[in-house]
């Protein structure tokens, strides 16, 4: 059905453009390749997620949309901060059997854990960032221990409306099973570790030697290295700053002034009376000269080559 509206655009003249919300991760190895004419994506990692040719006359790289500096501090977290401790954003995913149920019940009995830990309890709160709130709805008996520590002022459900780049950029840490937030946090500069026993996905976060450091497999390891961090005797603990630029080679928060820039330079065009290829052409042009050749693509060349680089033993 996405046929339809992008050919009655091309038939009017108008360009059918999508952009990249979300990062996708590995285990989904798949993006919204849709037909259209201009199709925007965050970086380099996100042209992997695309195992066939580009359906999209253009794709431009542009950086990450959910992610900026517009965020205000937390009061309430800034009040937590002041007392000595440290913030640790907690981020799980919508909850099934095949990915993400044993993962966010063990994610989940882990930071009950730490809550309760005389080692680490007073000197660690944890902000719990659902993604939905159903999820933890789904797990009673894990919701009730939460809801108590909060009332022991331990932790805090986020309201829903908090965005993860919002969450990340409030804490100290964050810990997440695989997720597009996960990224958003990366992108926020924040400590960011993966909590991954089901090894759904997020390759990524394993390059050079990411295990255990900000992948880890069980909870009693990732617990370990909480406490070590907590103790600054881990001070690389999440430490991504290697792999942001893979996954947003800008790193600058400014994607969406990007595609602003891109879509007001082919508005332009069409005010001018240029013919649909000729606009696309000179915003093209105008895109390359800022910010690189390597920024635009109409062909699935440069997604194959990012991906024979970065995952050598994929067909």
């Amino acid at each position: 059905y996405i046929f339809i509206p992008d050919l009655a655009m091309t038939e009017i003249g108008g360009f059918a453009v999508e952009a990249e919300r979300s990062i996708r991760f590995d285990y989904c190895t798949y993006m919204h390749n849709s037909p259209n004419h201009i199709n925007f994506v965050t970086g380099p990692y996100s042209l992997t997620q695309i195992p066939e040719p580009s359906l999209s006359l253009v794709t431009v790289q542009t950086g990450a949309l959910n992610v900026g500096s517009q965020y205000s501090p937390n009061p309430q977290l800034q009040s937590i901060k002041e007392q000595n401790k440290k913030i640790i954003s907690v981020f799980d995913e919508s909850a099934n059997d095949v990915f993400f149920g044993p993962s966010i019940r063990a994610l989940y009995n882990s930071v009950i854990q730490m809550c309760r830990d005389e080692k680490s309890r007073d000197r660690l709160f944890f902000y719990i960032k659902t993604k939905k709130e159903d999820i933890l709805n789904g797990l009673p008996d894990l919701r009730d221990q939460i809801e108590e520590l909060e009332k022991e002022g331990r932790c805090v459900i986020a309201d829903s409306r908090v965005s993860a780049a919002a969450a990340a950029s409030d804490s100290d840490l964050v810990i997440s099973v695989p997720s597009t937030a996960s990224f958003e946090s990366v992108l926020m500069d924040t400590p960011t570790i993966v909590f991954n026993p089901m090894r759904a996905g997020n390759s990524v976060f394993y390059r050079n030697d990411g295990l255990n450091r900000r992948v880890f497999h069980d909870a009693p390891s990732m617990i370990d290295a909480v406490q070590r961090w907590l103790d600054r005797q881990n001070d690389s603990l999440g430490d991504c700053k290697d792999i942001a630029p893979f996954i947003d080679s800008y790193t600058d928060r400014n994607g969406a002034v990007r595609i602003g820039e891109y879509l007001k330079s082919c508005l332009k065009g069409f005010d001018d009376g240029k013919e649909p290829e000729e606009i696309i052409e000179h915003a093209n042009k105008t895109f390359v000269e800022q910010w690189g050749e390597e920024k635009v693509t109409g062909d699935n060349s440069f997604e194959s080559q990012i991906a024979r680089k970065f995952y050598p033993h994929s067909n």
